[in-house]
Formats: C-alpha cells, structure tokens, sequence
C-alpha cells in the first residue's frame, strides 16, 4: 500500500502554497491502484486527485511515502517510528508508475459542490504544508488510504454518511490480509506470526477502509446529506483509468507452510522414537530447532515491546517462540545448569503442547504451520526433559 520511495515523482512536484480559490469546475477524485507483486505494494494503493480545468491544475495528494534519507531509516521502520509523509506531485506523473507496472488505476469522481471541493483542497494544501505533510504510520488505522477517508470525514462532518464494505460478517482485518496473500503463502504465514491479537479485531465498514480496495468499495455506498436533509450518493461517476491488456492471476494451491510443518513434525515424531529406542540423541537437531525458535520469540518480543507498532502487540504467538530458547541452548549444549534445563524443557513442552490442543480456539488466529511448529517444540522439549531427567543427556 505504501510506495517505497524518496519522492517517487521528483519531477512536476508542487509545494503547498497560500489559499488558492478554485472554479466551480473543481472536481475531487478518489484514486484506487491495484495490489502489486513486491510486498510493500501487495494491498494496493489510494491516493487523491484534484482537477481544475479553469485554473490548470491537476494534482495528486499521495500519502504513501517517506524518506530514505532519514538518520537510522530501518531501525525506526523497524520500531514503528518512521514518518510517513504527504507528497503532491501533477497526475500524469502518478499515472506512469503505474502503468509501468501494469496494475490497474480507478478513479471515483466525487459528488461534491464547489464549496465541498474547496474546503477538501484547503485542508489537502494546508496538510501538505512543510510542517503538517509528516506523520506516523499505523498500518491498520492511519495510511494513505485512511487518510482519504478521515478527510472526508472532516471536511463534511456529520452530512458524510459512511456506506458498506461489502465484508461477510465477523471478518477480521486479519481476515481481510489473507485475500491479498493466496498466492504469497510464506509471507502470510510470517505476517501471522508477528501479527497479535488487535488484528483479530472485527472490522467494521470504516475499518476496513485501511486497504484501498475496501476504501474504493465504501466510497461507492457513501452517501451525502443535503441541505435539505436528502442524500446523495458520494461517488458521482467511476471511471477506469488504465486496464492492463494481461493482469497476473493468483493460484493457491493449499496451504503450504502448514503442509510443509505438519510433514516436519511427522518426521520429528518418528525421529524422536528412533532415538528412544536406540538410544542415540541428536543435540544439533534441537540447537537448530530452538536457537530459530528463540529468534523468532526475540523478534515477537521486541515488535511487542519496543515498537510503536499496534498490530503487533498482545501476541499469543510467543507461547511456542520463546526468547529464552537462546539462553536454553547454549546450556544445553554446554551442558550446564541441569535442574533449571529440565524444569524449563517440562514447562515448555506442557505450554506448547496444551498451545497445539487450544489454538483452534484461542481469540487469537493462529496459523496452522504455527501449531505444528509448537508441537514439534513440544515433542523435543518433553524427550530433553525425560533426558535430563535420566542423567542421559550428552
């Protein structure tokens, strides 16, 4: 949804100036950009136009971008504290871009009397001021999408009368990433790992208007009260932009991190046993397992901890990754602090293991390549135990 770039369209920049009267041919436009291949682009992008044939102007407000020059960039985008920022640039440029990258480009003329367009542009020109075009970025609540959506709600306070998004009921905004994701199933199942709980929130038809497509769609059921008490529809004409001549197609085959984890679970079942009954231990298997285990819960940890991040927080996820797992191996391969090893392994292995049962139920979403994940960290947490527990453990 958010363009990864400096100023994508450096040339015919335009800079916020003084009041500028607009004609009675003023025309707002909401502008809807299909999902893309790269990740930052896989929900689609919103963006606002403003024509006036009279005066010329024909300009883009874009709240999707942010500067690569920032002191620290990853580490505040990592933390959640990275600005976005408000850029306005003229629409031919917007539109090569994305004609570049054959996605399709729509555009929903609003229904707005010249003093309704007037007071959306002030308040556009006033936001793109040096000192107002900064803010943070909440993925879920304020984006460039939301954005769109709040000025609307601004500018025509209670006459705006919010419409549908078309969502079946008790869909969650987690829920609603998953339609993007059918043909990226590693990134969904990452995306479900380091996502908590507020993204299991039911969404609302304002909500969902975070990804562009649903903006598009409650725009098109939004109405207008009149002074007269009537209402309006807010989108006056939808017009297709550009269409590519062969758009990509998604295909879903299954679910292949769960497919993928159940098979490595099997196989570490079976594992477990042949070293049970021979009498053999794999030390290095259960490094690898829980060192990875341990940085993904250190990666859970800190989006929950020490970010700005909302989407990440309440996590149930840390049950089965945990950040004491890199504290854990390097005992265990140094064989040190037996007791504490085989009480921390038996909590574990119980925790995970009732986590596989629960999940299903849990407020939480949890993904199905996650709840084998945790019963693989069950099953070789309770063998260390019953390892330690035998003085066996070499």
């Amino acid at each position: 949804m958010s363009r990864y770039v400096i100023l994508l369209f450096l040339s015919g920049m335009f800079t916020a100036s003084t009041a500028q009267k607009l004609s009675n041919q003023a025309r707002v436009s909401i502008i809807t950009c299909a999902p893309y291949e790269e990740l930052y682009a896989a929900f689609g992008h919103s963006a606002m136009r403003i024509t006036d044939p009279e005066n010329k102007l024909d300009i883009v407000y874009n709240w999707g971008t942010f500067d690569y020059q920032t002191p620290y960039f990853y580490l505040k985008f990592g933390r959640g504290k990275l600005d976005y920022m408000l850029s306005v640039y003229e629409f031919n440029n917007f539109m090569r871009s994305y004609i570049r990258e054959k996605r399709w480009v729509k555009e929903q003329i609003l229904n707005l009397d010249s003093t309704d367009v007037q007071a959306v542009f002030d308040y556009a020109q006033n936001n793109a001021l040096e000192e107002n075009r900064y803010y943070r970025y909440d993925f879920f609540y304020d984006n460039c999408a939301t954005r769109i959506k709040d000025i609307l709600k601004t500018t025509l306070d209670d006459r705006f009368i919010i419409g549908t998004s078309g969502l079946p009921e008790n869909t969650t905004l987690r829920d609603m990433l998953h339609l993007y994701l059918t043909d990226k199933q590693w990134t969904e199942f990452g995306i479900d790992a380091i996502l908590g709980l507020p993204a299991d929130i039911k969404a609302t038809d304002e909500t969902a208007t975070f990804l562009p497509d649903y903006l598009l769609e409650v725009a098109a059921h939004s109405k207008i009260k009149t002074n007269n008490g009537d209402l309006k529809p807010l989108v006056a004409e939808l017009k297709i932009l550009y269409t590519p001549d062969n758009e990509p197609e998604k295909h879903k085959s299954g679910n292949m991190p769960a497919i993928v984890f159940w098979i490595v679970a099997s196989l570490v079942g079976l594992l477990t046993i042949f070293e049970l009954k021979k009498k053999r231990y794999f030390k290095q298997l259960d490094f690898a397992l829980f060192f990875v285990l341990g940085l993904l819960g250190l990666l859970i940890t800190l989006l929950w901890f020490a970010t700005d991040h909302t989407a990440t927080l309440n996590n149930f996820n840390i049950l089965w990754a945990m950040p004491l797992h890199l504290i854990a191996v390097f005992m265990l391969v140094r064989n040190r602090a037996r007791p504490i090893l085989k009480n921390y392994f038996l909590i574990y292995g119980f925790i995970t293991l009732i986590f596989t049962m629960v999940s299903p139920v849990l407020p939480q979403d949890i993904h199905a390549g996650a709840s084998a994940l945790a019963l693989v960290g069950s099953i070789r947490a309770l063998h260390i135990w019953n390892r330690l527990k035998n003085q066996s453990l070499i």
